[in-house]
C-alpha cells in the first residue's frame, strides 16, 4: 500500500533523530531510523543504544500506514533533494522501499522493524515537571565542566538530584566545578537526595534539542534511564552506573579575599592575556592588587601580556595562577552584569559566584605558573 506524505511533514522527525544515528556501527540496524506512519503522525527514532530520540510530527495528513526502517542520513538526504511541499510517495515491498516524489524514484534496503533497538518505559514512576527554558538553562551553564574520556567514567557526566523544591546539575572534570540549580513543579515518587548522573552525549543531546520555549516539560526517572518528554520529541538516556564524588567538599564555604566585579571587564581582560598565554599550559596570572586586578599572560618566548580591570580591592597583594580557558567558559556561561571571585589564598581554588540570584556557582583549582 502507498503512503503520501508532505515532504516537510517527514523530513522535520527525521532530521531530529539524526544526531545520534552514526554512518558506521558495529550493529548495522544502529545506523537506521524507525519510521512509523499513521493516520494522525509521522514518528522517526533513532537510537546508539545510549540515547534514543523520538521525533513526533502531528496532524501530518498522511495517506496509509508504515512501520519499516531505513538507512537514516540516506534517506535524510534524499529528502533534502526534494522541492519544498513535494508530495513523497512511500511503498514497502519485501524489504525495500520504494520512494517516488515527481519523475525521482529511490529504493532503499530496509531492515526488520523488530531488530530495532528500544529502550522502553523507565522502570520507576518518578518524575518532575520543570520550565523548558530553565532547564535549557541550567544545561548550558554546567555541561561544559564535564570530563571527556576521563578513566572515571562518572565523572564523563552531568550529576541530576533533588534537594527540597530545587533540581541541581553538577558537573566536575577534577580541575573545575559548575554547579546551579531551578525550581520543580509538580513531582511524584522524587526523594530527598535522589540523583542520577546523566552520560555526556546525552548531555549534549538535550542541549542541542531543548529550546527556550517557557512551558513545562516532563523529567521521568527509572533505575537505568532519565526521559525527557518535550510533547513532539522525546529524549530517553541511559544512565551512567557509579558514585559521584563529593563536591560539597571542594566548594569554598568562605573567602578570605572577596572582589565584585563586572563580568565583561574581566572577560575582556582574559581574553587579552589569553593571546600570549602558553599554548599548552593556558595559564594566567590574577594578581590582586589595590589598584584592581591585574590579569598577566605570559609564554615560553618570554612575550608578555597585562591587563589591569580595576575594581575597589582592599585586601593584602597577592597573585594566583588559573587556566584561562576554564576561566573564560564559566564567564561565557553567566549572563550576571556582576560576578564576585571568592578566594583565601594563592593555594585555595577560587569560587566564582553569581551573586544576585546565587543560583550558580563555579570553582576553579589553581595552578602553578
Amino acid at each position: 500500500m502507498n503512503t503520501i506524505v508532505k515532504r516537510e511533514n517527514i523530513l522535520k522527525p527525521v532530521l531530529a533523530v539524526l544526531g545520534v544515528v552514526e554512518r558506521k556501527q558495529t550493529m548495522p540496524i544502529l545506523s537506521n531510523v524507525l519510521i512509523k506512519i499513521n493516520k494522525n503522525s509521522i514518528s522517526a527514532t533513532g537510537t546508539d543504544l545510549e540515547v534514543e530520540l523520538v521525533a513526533i510530527e502531528p496532524h501530518a495528513g498522511a495517506a496509509g500506514e508504515l512501520d519499516t526502517t531505513v538507512p537514516g542520513r540516506k534517506f535524510a538526504d534524499i529528502l533534502r533533494s526534494f522541492p519544498e511541499g513535494q508530495e513523497v510517495t512511500l511503498a514497502l515491498d519485501g524489504d525495500r522501499l520504494h520512494l517516488k516524489a515527481g519523475r525521482s524514484r529511490f529504493t532503499l534496503v530496509t531492515q526488520p522493524v523488530d531488530d530495532f533497538p528500544l529502550v522502553g518505559e523507565p522502570e520507576t514512576p518518578s518524575h518532575a515537571h520543570v520550565s523548558e527554558r530553565k532547564l535549557r538553562e541550567l544545561i548550558r551553564r554546567t555541561h561544559f565542566s564535564m570530563a571527556q574520556n576521563d578513566v572515571r567514567y562518572y565523572l564523563n557526566g552531568l550529576r541530576i538530584e533533588f534537594v527540597g523544591k530545587h533540581m541541581r546539575a553538577v558537573a566536575t572534570d577534577g580541575h573545575r566545578l559548575a554547579l546551579g540549580e531551578i525550581e520543580i513543579g509538580s513531582s511524584e515518587g522524587i526523594q530527598e537526595g535522589m540523583g542520577v548522573i546523566v552520560p555526556r552525549k546525552g548531555v549534549l543531546e538535550l542541549e542541542r534539542l531543548i529550546t527556550d520555549q517557557d512551558r513545562e516539560i516532563r523529567i521521568a526517572f527509572g533505575t537505568n534511564h532519565l526521559r525527557i518528554d518535550l510533547g513532539e520529541l522525546v529524549i530517553t538516556s541511559k544512565l551512567v552506573e557509579g558514585r559521584f564524588p563529593d563536591y560539597q567538599s571542594v566548594i569554598p564555604k568562605d573567602g578570605r579575599h572577596r572582589l565584585l566585579i563586572e563580568r565583561e571587564r574581566l572577560k575582556l581582560a582574559l581574553s587579552r592575556a589569553a593571546i600570549l598565554a602558553n599554548e599548552k599550559v593556558r595559564g594566567v596570572r590574577l594578581c590582586f592588587e589595590s589598584q584592581g586586578l591585574r590579569v598577566v599572560g605570559h609564554n615560553t618566548e618570554q612575550e608578555e601580556a597585562e591587563d589591569l580591570v580595576e575594581v575597589s580591592y582592599g585586601g593584602e597583594s597577592f597573585e594566583v595562577g588559573f587556566n584561562v580557558s576554564y576561566l573564560l567558559d564559566v564567564l561565557n556561561a553567566m549572563d550576571d552584569r556582576e560576578i564576585e571571585l571568592l578566594i583565601n589564598d594563592p593555594n585555595s581554588s577560587c569560587l566564582i559566584d553569581t551573586g544576585e540570584s546565587g543560583n550558580y556557582r563555579y570553582v576553579i583549582m589553581p595552578m602553578r605558573l
